[in-house]
């Protein structure tokens, strides 16, 4: 289906979000104003904008984007390689062409720029991994990251045209949002569902996609080799290296408590340490625990983890 500017692309949009249950958009340039008008009631979930500084200098992105994000907890994430101009429905379906979310791209008023998008109602499993890689290798933008961007801005000079660089990059705090946690519940279990996906429902597939891509791993059918790659990726990823220390760390004053973590413990070790995409609940929190635990302890049987009493997961560094 062809969706014109002026005619039916903005209302094509604006279904889109609506009846969807989550959507993610990438935009090389965004105006704020557009996506307050898309986003009415508020099912936008991910955010990926080019955000060269030259682009916030000349106006095509704008600032307050991250202030409107933050308000309604929008993962907003920041790629200068970024061109494509694409809204996903995070199953199946996919608006794509040339309309930047601007008031020239999708504003139906005044002049607006003639472009062209359609609409696919049918994307792969491909695809799926194609926008989660993008994802995954963009730059999550923080208070901090904000701040050096508009200190770039500020910092150079149109008159003169003095532009500061500011180049994305995959920074050492990315490695630490919650969203680099494993979704899937064992490596057992993502070995099995890689072996059916044609059978998987969409949010399944788009877990799958996560931890594929999490992990950059290629399915090999061999499941020993497979499994073996699978544990060097993640044992070596920034954020369970870190994690491990601070249990093996732990309790060290008491005997009996050795080596082990709490729940709250590791509640309160988030918190210091991690960024949130966007913050879970507490009951959510204690899914991503139980998931991680169950991942480090097939990996490395210096762990375990139990619930003592029935109520505290409870992981532990088996001292030899």
């Amino acid at each position: 289906m062809l969706l014109k500017s002026g005619n039916n692309l903005k209302s094509s949009i604006k279904k889109l979000i609506d009846t969807s249950d989550s959507v993610t958009l990438f935009s090389a340039y965004i105006k704020s104003n557009q996506i307050r008008e898309l986003n009415s009631i508020f099912k936008l979930r991910t955010i990926v904008v080019r955000w060269q500084i030259e682009d916030l200098l000349n106006g095509s992105s704008d600032l307050s984007l991250y202030d409107y994000c933050v308000e309604n907890n929008i993962a907003l994430y920041r790629n200068t390689r970024l061109h494509m101009k694409a809204i996903w429905d995070n199953k199946t379906t996919v608006i794509c062409g040339s309309a930047n979310y601007t008031n020239k791209g999708i504003g139906e008023h005044g002049k607006y720029n003639y472009e062209l998008n359609v609409l696919v109602q049918d994307i792969q499993f491909d695809d799926v991994l194609y926008f989660q890689r993008i994802i995954w290798e963009s730059e999550y933008i923080d208070d901090q990251l904000y701040s050096e961007i508009v200190n770039c801005v500020n910092n150079s000079g149109t008159s003169s045209r003095l532009v500061i660089s500011l180049d994305s990059y995959k920074r050492e705090k990315d490695f630490f949002l919650i969203s680099e946690l494993p979704l899937i519940e064992s490596p057992e279990l993502l070995y099995e569902m890689i072996n059916n996906k044609e059978e998987l429902e969409e949010n399944e597939k788009l877990i799958l996609a996560h931890d594929l891509i999490l992990y950059d791993i290629e399915f090999n059918k061999e499941k020993f080799v497979f499994m073996k790659n699978l544990k060097n990726m993640f044992n070596s990823h920034p954020f369970i290296v870190s994690f491990k220390n601070a249990v093996k760390s732990s309790n060290l004053d008491r005997a009996d408590r050795k080596g082990s973590m709490s729940f709250g413990m590791v509640r309160s070790w988030f918190a210091q340490n991690t960024t949130t995409v966007p913050t879970p609940k507490p009951f959510e929190l204690s899914e991503y625990v139980r998931t991680l635990y169950t991942w480090i302890c097939y990996f490395d049987e210096d762990f375990t983890w139990s619930i003592p009493g029935g109520h505290s997961q409870v992981i532990q560094f088996l001292f030899k």
